[in-house]
């Protein structure tokens, strides 16, 4: 019996992390329908089975992460976005992040770009990211970044 992180493993080998499918559902078998094909309606739906990240959920601990998880929430219509979760493993594809991303710039205006947001796929990693522009944009500028809406 081979486990989802393998699964997910294998594939991060041979794919960029927005290419590797959000959910894995594993099935002992498929719901046939009268003409013996599989019944795409009665397949369980992700939400439905709790399925998500492989990682335990972690709230946001400062303002910029709570920030991002908002954005991530809204963008994602779920409430599984923690710190340390994968973007793409919690539902995300690369035009929800395309939404995000242009919420994140409402916010921090010029400080990410797209690429760092699917070479960064964590609310931890972009948070972060946020700080070191802000530290290096000099004092004043990171208080900025800090509060505008």
């Amino acid at each position: 019996h081979i486990e989802v992180n393998e699964i997910r493993g294998m594939l991060a080998r041979k794919l960029p992390y927005y290419m590797i499918p959000s959910y894995f559902i594993v099935l002992d078998s498929f719901p046939l329908n009268i003409n013996n094909k599989i019944d795409k309606k009665a397949l369980p739906r992700p939400e439905t089975v709790g399925i998500g990240s492989a990682v335990d959920h972690i709230p946001p601990r400062n303002t910029t992460e709570q920030r991002l998880a908002d954005i991530w929430k809204s963008v994602l219509g779920n409430n599984m976005a923690g710190v340390l979760n994968n973007f793409f493993e919690i539902g995300g594809d690369s035009l929800k992040l395309i939404k995000a991303f242009n919420k994140i710039n409402e916010i921090y205006p010029g400080v990410l770009q797209i690429s760092d947001l699917f070479d960064s796929p964590t609310i931890e990693k972009q948070a972060l990211l946020i700080q070191q522009a802000a530290s290096k944009a000099g004092p004043g500028t990171a208080e900025y970044v800090a509060i505008k809406f």
